[in-house]
Order: structure tokens, then C-alpha cells, then sequence
């Protein structure tokens, strides 16, 4: 990495006029957050939860969403998390809190000859970020270092303090606030710790872990508001699937063969896909951001399959906890894994 981008943070560039500061969400939310925990009042008979997340729809649906609103909805969702975690036979530990916001964009820097199989690394960047803002703080980055592609890509949640979700309706905010739980939980065990603070590259356990809780979680809140089982994090649909794992394959044989810039051409001629789903811009960077939830972006990778053969021989979320965040090193992975099978 060259001088320019390694000190990026001293000197004007795209990247330093839109950075996000964590700092300051910390100071500014976490005195809100507290008062509202002590001061903000949710109903507790279910008609009247309803009525809540009703009239807390149809203000994100207008756009109009009101603080008098968004507080209650907060306490709300954390208290339903709250007791499915413990129904699941989860420990609940920190206490599962919450702020909707609109979220920062997450610029994802990755190799362009090969893709992590760890943590995606990055900037987090201003919410109100522009398209044509992304691509020139992509642009930037790419001309800095011809060896790295970048991605500014949307987050639905952040697990700072308070943790942020995004504005999103009540099935999707409750999955999200799971998800985002996790990453909190499992920071003090040492698959979080390792990953966060050691840099163990444990990135992708974590975060199909989270993955696997929150649509858990949202699975165990559904009944009780009568929503649709089906999780919100659910792939779009199986041509999607089908599409984007060929897209994968093909990826990663270039890659595996040296061919660095062939692979780019090719996804650079998949026009026809990225419009019909909506995609901005396919490269590296956007298969080593979305690979490591799971899913077809993520290819061969056996990390979900891993998890899901633990979770099996578990009776309950609770247990499953309590062995995947002991994990300090993909063999102790593959070792459940095996244990299960």
C-alpha cells in the first residue's frame, strides 16, 4: 500500500471529507440511549405493541419517521429479543439495546488477485454518501493501489455502542437487532475478541453466527405479531441463487489461475444480471464483503455448512452459543464440525 493511502486520514482527500466518525455516535447516542431506557414507556398488552409497530410502518412507508415514535419501537424490539433470546435458552449478556439510524456505507477494500477468507476490511463512510461520492472514493482507492479493488456497499446494522440498525419495518429491524446482539455477545468470548481485538481473521465465523441467531431470533418473534415465517434475510429468489453462484465459480477459477484482470472483464460483462437485481457494481471487493455472511456469494466456502452441522446436534440456540464462541481458530471449527457429524 502506498504513502497516500496508508495516511489517508492526514491529509484532504474523498476519503477524509466523508468519513464516519465512531466517536462521535458514541458520545452523542449512548446519553440518549440510557435516558430512554430509564424514561421511554412501551405498552404491554399485545394489541397495543401492534398498534405501535402499525403506526411506526406507516411513518417509514411515508418517510416520516418521529422520534416520539422510533423510542418506543427501540425498547419494543430490544424487549422481544430479549425474551426469545432467553426462551432460546440464551444468557443474555450485555442487555440487548438498540438505536435506528441511518447507517454509515461501508467502503470494503480487497485483494484484486484473490479474495479474503477472513474479515472484509474497510472505512466506514458519511450515511448521505452519494453514488457519484462512492465512486469517486472507490476511484481514489483503486488508483492509490492497482493491487486492491473497493466497494462502498450499505449495512443494515452496526454493533457499536448503542448498536445501530437500520430504519427498516419490524420483521427485518427484529432480525437485524439479533444479528447485531451477537456481534456484542460474542465480543467478550474469544471468537469476538479474537476477531475484533487480536485480529485472528475470524471474521466470516462470526458473522455466520450472527447470521444463524438473528434469523432464529426473528423465527421465535414472528408467531407472537403473526409475520411471515420466512426470515427477511432469506435469499431474493433461486435464480438469483443459480446466477450468482455460476458468477462465483467462474470468479474463482480466474482467480485461481492468475488471471486477475480476466476476472474483472468477466464481471464487468455480467450488465444483465447487475441490472435485473439491482446490483451497482461487481468486483472483488463486493464478493469478499457479501461472501462472508453465507449465501451464493460466498462460493465453496464450508464455514455455514460447518455451523449448521454444530447447530443440528444442539437442543437449543442457547447451547450452540456456548460452543461456537470458544472458537479461537478455523480448526476448532472444523473439529465441532466433525464432532456433529
Amino acid at each position: 500500500m502506498n504513502a497516500k493511502l496508508k495516511f489517508w486520514r492526514w491529509y484532504s482527500n474523498p476519503l477524509s471529507r466523508h468519513r464516519f466518525s465512531i466517536a462521535k455516535w458514541i458520545f452523542r447516542e449512548t446519553p440518549r440511549k440510557l435516558l430512554d431506557s430509564l424514561t421511554v414507556r412501551q405498552p404491554a398488552e399485545l394489541p397495543a405493541r401492534k398498534a405501535v409497530f402499525d403506526s411506526y410502518s406507516e411513518e417509514i412507508k411515508q418517510g416520516k419517521l418521529h422520534p416520539a415514535t422510533a423510542a418506543p419501537v427501540e425498547e419494543m424490539v430490544a424487549s422481544d429479543v430479549t425474551e426469545a433470546l432467553r426462551q432460546c435458552g440464551v444468557k443474555v449478556f450485555p442487555p440487548v439495546v438498540l438505536r435506528l439510524a441511518h447507517l454509515p456505507i461501508f467502503l470494503v477494500v480487497s485483494h484484486r488477485d484473490r479474495l479474503q477468507g477472513s474479515s472484509p476490511s474497510g472505512v466506514l463512510l458519511h450515511p448521505k454518501l452519494t453514488p457519484e461520492q462512492a465512486a469517486e472514493i472507490e476511484q481514489f482507492v483503486e488508483r492509490q493501489d492497482q493491487g486492491l479493488s473497493a466497494l462502498a456497499v450499505p449495512l443494515g446494522g452496526l454493533a457499536l455502542f448503542p448498536p445501530m440498525v437500520q430504519i427498516r419495518y419490524p420483521p427485518t429491524m427484529t432480525e437485524i437487532a439479533g444479528h447485531e446482539w451477537c456481534h456484542t455477545h460474542l465480543f467478550f468470548a474469544p471468537l469476538g475478541f479474537g476477531n475484533n481485538i487480536l485480529g485472528r481473521g475470524l471474521g466470516r465465523i462470526e458473522e455466520n453466527v450472527c447470521n444463524l441467531v438473528g434469523a432464529e431470533i426473528f423465527s421465535a418473534v414472528a408467531p407472537k405479531y403473526g409475520w411471515d415465517k420466512a426470515s427477511p434475510s432469506a435469499p431474493i429468489t433461486e435464480e438469483f441463487n443459480t446466477e450468482m453462484r455460476t458468477i462465483r465459480l467462474r470468479l474463482d477459477q480466474l482467480l485461481a489461475a492468475g488471471k486477475a484482470e480476466e476476472a474483472e472483464a468477466y464481471l464487468e460483462s455480467q450488465g444483465s444480471f447487475r441490472e435485473k437485481f439491482k446490483i451497482r457494481k461487481l468486483n472483488q471487493a463486493y464478493f469478499t464483503f457479501y461472501g462472508s455472511y453465507g449465501g451464493p456469494q460466498a462460493g465453496g466456502d464450508p464455514t455455514r455448512d460447518y455451523l449448521l452441522a454444530v447447530r443440528s446436534r444442539c437442543a437449543n440456540l442457547g447451547e450452540f452459543l456456548r460452543k461456537v464462541k470458544r472458537i479461537r481458530n478455523y480448526k476448532d471449527l472444523v473439529r465441532l464440525a466433525q464432532a456433529a457429524s
